[in-house]
């Protein structure tokens, strides 16, 4: 009964979400939504080839937050946790290679309003606890106004407009009060309901009505919706109180005072929520701890197993990030890991023992991430390693070299003869003339992973047969140099300037949820200065990026301009 009392009177009232795709649909309520920009690009004109203009911009997506966003910013907001985002809509990959929400129907909506009504149960039983005021007797409408202020503040991550307090003030008076006639901890717990189940709320879109502006104009980002765009960025939650304060008392607009910022922000903790985020979606690591690996090869293996790897690949990347150096070639050859007694079992580390993880020095034959269980394990299959996983995914998120499907009609490849390696198995797919290109790509750049298995043991031998690590990097900085084994293949990675031009494009894809422009060509290129200048120091490209123009402004959508 509550659920329908909620969902009709704030769906005829307050604009809550209706059906969406793409897009927001609203049924009315406190100002439309916008329609999703699309990054302008001029015809013909692509990123590599555009002109670094410093006054340009790109489009700007509107963004639903994603379930990591919303149960991060529920406790913030709250102080509560909700696990039941597991019914929202589903996340896929999208083409920048990080997750994206997919489209939200009717079902959708009823898993946010659902999510929406249990919050505000939880929250409502301690009335003055979340009000900030006692709700009883006279003084009820002004402390309904002042929670209004302060709560609507902090969850649409912006003040309220005075028609959107009024609007709301109304909805709890006139419809939940009088209307319905429900008592006050009823209607504080929809009005709460309502609140979360706004637009305003799941879609992070602070922008506020658009002055009078043209189709294609370059328009800067009033200073709350900066404010939500590095809290997500760097946080993946909310602003907190000093960054809307800034945002406030207008000192959010300076280069120099966005840096302020950012440098506060990358030294909370809370930022390791981003760096967490960012590798774990950059290196295919988000259904690790469900992978299928033979039980027969592998009696090691299990969920419990997966879910240690892709932890020690978060304390890993946000040691290095944000308490170590920072630089990107430490990323790729540090030993300094976090191991429990599974792991160090399955590295050969001796004295570690139990759940609890604890920092030691890897071995001497890993060198980086890219040696680290929970990478090799999530690039293999469910009984060998494969050089065509884990070559197509240093091609495409390390070279940024894309490859394309497989051709259509290509048949079977005869059985492997008996005692072949799985190099030389891997080498019949270079004779096969459509498919020798990528093969030559893939394969031979992947062959320098072969000492480790499918779930990331080192092994000298395969079976009988000695492991032959060594491969070409073809096309890299214009070049195709050879490698012998993980180590140098790390050395060449680390020292190309390819690879990390492509690091900050995947950083950038991340931070801005689409893939560069022509527009942000300047904004890139900056970027990638202040980072090579700092000797390829993750945390300043985060800080260039957030300074940039690009993410600072954007380009005004056809579809936002109404003639």
């Amino acid at each position: 009964m509550i659920t329908r009392i909620v969902g009709i009177a704030c769906a005829a009232t307050l604009g809550c979400t209706a059906y969406i795709e793409g897009g927001v649909g609203t049924t009315g309520g406190p100002g439309p939504v916008p329609v999703p920009s699309t990054p302008s690009t001029e015809a013909g004109t692509s990123f590599e080839d555009a002109p670094a203009d410093p006054l340009s911009a790109s489009g700007l997506p509107i963004r639903l937050l994603t379930r990591v966003e919303y149960e991060n910013t529920v406790v913030e907001l709250l102080g509560s946790k909700l696990p039941a985002t597991s019914l929202f809509p589903a996340e896929s990959q999208a083409e920048t290679g990080f997750s994206k929400v997919q489209k939200v129907d009717q079902v959708g909506v009823a898993a946010y309003l659902d999510a929406a009504l249990t919050l505000a149960e939880e929250a409502s039983r301690d009335l003055t606890g979340l009000l900030g005021c006692d709700p009883t007797g006279a003084s009820e409408g002004a402390c309904v106004q002042s929670f209004l202020g302060s709560f609507g503040r902090r969850a649409f991550r912006r003040p309220l407009r005075a028609e959107e307090l009024a609007q709301h003030a109304s909805f709890y008076q006139d419809v939940l009060r009088s209307e319905l006639g429900l008592g006050v901890p009823e209607a504080v717990e929809l009005l709460l309901a309502a609140l979360l189940e706004s637009p305003h709320f799941l879609y992070r879109w602070e922008q506020g009505p658009l002055p009078s502006v043209r189709a294609g104009e370059v328009f800067k980002l009033n200073p709350h919706h900066l404010a939500s765009q590095l809290s997500y960025f760097l946080w993946a939650s909310m602003p907190d109180e000093p960054l809307l304060a800034a945002a406030d008392t207008g000192q959010l607009e300076t280069a120099p005072q966005v840096e302020q910022q950012v440098r506060r922000m990358l030294a909370d903790k809370k930022a390791e929520r981003t760096v967490a985020v960012f590798h774990e979606q950059w290196l295919g690591l988000t259904t690790l701890p469900k992978l299928g690996k033979s039980p027969g090869l592998y009696p090691a293996w299990s969920s419990a197993l997966g879910s240690a790897m892709a932890e020690e690949v978060r304390r890993f990347t946000t040691n290095v990030v944000l308490r170590g150096d920072g630089r990107w070639a430490t990323l790729l050859t540090s030993r300094a890991s976090f191991v429990n007694g599974p792991l160090a079992e399955l590295y050969g580390i001796a004295g570690v023992s139990g759940p609890d993880f604890v920092a030691r020095e890897l071995p001497g034959e890993r060198v980086g991430l890219l040696t680290l269980a929970g990478f090799l394990s999530a690039h293999s299959g469910e009984t060998e390693g494969s050089p065509i996983f884990c070559g197509k995914f240093l091609r495409e998120r390390l070279l940024c070299d894309p490859m394309a499907p497989p051709p259509d009609g290509i048949p079977d490849l005869p059985p492997p003869a008996a005692n072949l390696s799985i190099r030389d198995r891997h080498l019949e797919h270079a004779e096969v003339s459509p498919c020798k290109d990528c093969h030559l790509r893939m394969d031979f750049i992947g062959f320098g992973l072969d000492n480790f298995d499918a779930i990331g043991a080192y092994q000298r031998q395969e079976g009988q047969l000695p492991i032959d690590a060594s491969g070409q990097v073809y096309g890299l900085d214009g070049e195709s140099p050879t490698f012998n084994g993980p180590s140098e293949l790390v050395l060449l990675l680390t020292q190309s300037e390819q690879v990390r031009q492509c690091l900050a494009k995947e950083w950038f894809r991340y931070a801005f949820a689409r893939k560069e422009a022509a527009g942000d060509r300047a904004s890139f290129d900056n970027a990638f200065a202040a980072f090579a200048k700092s000797d390829y120091d993750i945390r300043e490209l985060l800080v260039a990026f957030a300074q940039s123009r690009s993410f600072t402004h954007r380009t005004i959508d056809a579809g936002e301009v109404f003639e």
